[in-house]
C-alpha cells in the first residue's frame, strides 16, 4: 500500500493550486485525485464554446434545491467534472450575463437600486477585461 502525506480531493483550480505547493517540499508525497477526465474537449479551449459544455461529459449536472423566491423553480449550476474543473467550463461567460441581467432589469425584479450599483465596478472590470460588453455604458 502506498502511503501519502497528504491527500486532496478535486483537481480544481484550488485542488491543483494545494498540491503543487505542497510538493514544493521534495520530501512531501501528494496524491491529487480527481473525478474527471482530462481537458482534452476542443470547447473548453474555446471561451465562446462555453454555453456547450454544461449538460455534457465534462459537468456534473447539479441543481439547486427549489428555491421558494423563484416559484420553487431549480437552478441549473454548471461545475466542472474535468481536470481543472468548473474554470474549464469558463463559467464566467455565465457570471458575466447574471451581472449584466441584474443591472439591466433589477428595477423590474424589484430588486434595490443599491443592490445593482453593487455589481457595476464587477461588470465594468468584465467589460475592460474580457470585452464583455462592448458599445455599453456602466
Amino acid at each position: 500500500m502506498t502511503h501519502y502525506d497528504y491527500i486532496v480531493i478535486g483537481a480544481g483550480s484550488a485542488g491543483c493550486v494545494v498540491a503543487n505547493r505542497l510538493t514544493e517540499d521534495p520530501n512531501t508525497s501528494v496524491l491529487l485525485l480527481e473525478a474527471g477526465n482530462p481537458d482534452t474537449k476542443p470547447e473548453i479551449q474555446i471561451p465562446l464554446d462555453c454555453t456547450t459544455l454544461p449538460g455534457t461529459e465534462v459537468d456534473w449536472g447539479y441543481f439547486s434545491e427549489p428555491e421558494p423566491y423563484l416559484n420553487n423553480r431549480t437552478i441549473f449550476c454548471p461545475r466542472g467534472k474535468v481536470l481543472g474543473g468548473s474554470n474549464q467550463l469558463s463559467i464566467f461567460c455565465f457570471i458575466s450575463e447574471a451581472i449584466i441581467t441584474i443591472m439591466t432589469t433589477g428595477s423590474h425584479w424589484g430588486i434595490p437600486v443599491g443592490v445593482t450599483r453593487m455589481y457595476c465596478p464587477i461588470s465594468r472590470n468584465l467589460r475592460i477585461n474580457n470585452a464583455v460588453l462592448p458599445n455599453t455604458t456602466v
